[in-house]
């Protein structure tokens, strides 16, 4: 949708209040590669007007109506999901350089607070290359986050196929667990503990894993009730490139539950699997926005992406958003739960955020504008009163919009042609 010459409606599109879990949303937006780290916050009026100037990247909080409360804006590309912190801090990966390692470049985890001020960092050796998935602030304060490595020789050397063994640059994806002073406490390594031989084979480029999201698990019934592998603390993993999510056991880096699918041929070029907290309906369940990109295997439902709710206990899917080949969104994109039942979705390369209840109707729509060449990568749904910033504002009216009839949008006289 963003590269159309056409004309279609931006900001909230549709709105049901009485059907929605209302809330102020978290934009992540994205615009290409940049080469230098900058953040600055502006007011709202002052962030729209820079925002008429020229397109960056950055965080926007907006009502349910889309007028923007809150915004931070950045000439870098943050990497994947930054999150609100429920003290109004934003923690991120933030690009630096992408001259040392083409798209990937070197940046480091972040932090900035509510006014844009960068109070944590943790600096990433430069022998390491790039930063990307998800940042979480663990409950004991220390941070973790994906990195990237050049693969030894001594790993590259256990590929069996020589010409895939031979490709220039082949990256390993990593997680490191740092304390707020910055000294590593945990690390683990995709080659030490992965297949080498499990690729891609219609895409064996140098991003062998491609770890575009992490999440410390939390709490959660299956380990109450015994099955140790859903600890909270260990890791779940999307392994884009691979085309299945896992569990790693946080005290044994040992991989203890993996999960393929085989919904329509199974997962494609995956995002932003969550398992959802206690409290929330589906809880204990694991959300996964399958991309149906490049498929990995034969059968695979290639152009077609779908929302999955899986029971990791049985592997089977208890929910599935599936608008068949109305909605495919071929890199990024994200889904939660949210408290009421519904599921936020985010189809980045439309620039489109909506929510849909279990039923599938869609109960509120927001469309970015594209002239501004940007990219809406995620979206996070918070209370109003999520942090003492957002709680210190007045809550907002929430006004219904209902789209208009299609035949409404048709111009009032035909246009004349012209030899």
């Amino acid at each position: 949708m963003i590269n159309m010459r056409t004309v279609y409606p931006i900001g909230t599109t549709v709105y049901n209040p009485e059907k929605c879990s209302s809330g102020y949303t978290v934009l992540n937006l994205y615009k290409g590669w940049a080469s230098q780290a900058r953040i600055f916050q502006k007011h709202v009026e002052e962030a729209v007007k820079e925002k008429k100037e020229f397109s960056s990247n950055g965080m926007e909080v907006i009502d349910m109506n889309g007028n923007i409360v809150h915004a931070w804006h950045m000439s870098t590309n943050c990497l994947r999901t930054p999150l609100l912190q429920k003290n109004g801090n934003v923690l991120l990966n933030e690009m630096l350089d992408t001259n040392s390692t083409g798209k990937f470049g070197d940046g480091h985890p972040r932090e900035y607070d509510w006014e844009g001020n960068l109070i944590w960092e943790c600096n990433v050796p430069t022998e390491l290359h790039g930063v990307g998935g998800t940042t979480w602030r663990l409950e004991n304060g220390n941070t973790l986050f994906v990195y990237k490595m050049m693969m030894p020789d001594s790993a590259r050397l256990k590929i069996s196929d020589m010409e895939r063994r031979k490709i220039d640059g082949m990256l390993s994806d990593c997680i490191a667990e740092v304390k707020p002073d910055g000294e590593l406490v945990w690390d683990w390594k995709s080659h030490d503990h992965l297949d080498l031989d499990d690729w891609c084979r219609n895409d064996p480029a140098p991003n062998w894993t491609h770890f575009n999201n992490i999440q410390a698990l939390p709490e959660n019934k299956h380990y109450d009730q015994g099955d140790k592998r859903f600890k909270p603390g260990n890791i779940l993993v999307s392994g884009r490139s691979l085309g299945f999510i896992f569990i790693i056991e946080k005290e044994t880096s040992e991989i203890v539950w993996r999960y393929y699918g085989d919904h329509l041929g199974g997962l494609a070029g995956q995002h932003s699997p969550f398992m959802i907290k206690k409290g929330y309906p589906g809880e204990g369940n694991i959300l996964v926005f399958d991309n149906g990109q490049s498929p990995l295997r034969l059968d695979c439902h290639g152009g077609r992406s779908l929302a999955l709710e899986i029971n990791p206990v049985s592997s089977s899917v208890v929910w599935v958003y599936d608008n068949s080949h109305y909605f495919f969104n071929a890199y990024g994109g994200h889904c939660e739960r949210l408290i009421n039942g519904n599921t936020l979705i985010a189809e980045s390369w439309a620039n489109r955020a909506f929510e849909v209840t279990m039923d599938g109707e869609i109960v509120w729509e927001y469309v970015a504008d594209p002239r501004e060449s940007t990219l809406l990568m995620d979206v996070h749904r918070v209370p109003y009163d999520y942090c003492p910033q957002l709680a210190a504002m007045s809550k907002p009216e929430e006004k219904a919009v209902a789209p208009p009839e299609h035949t409404l949008l048709n111009l009032p006289e035909p246009c004349e042609r012209k030899e």
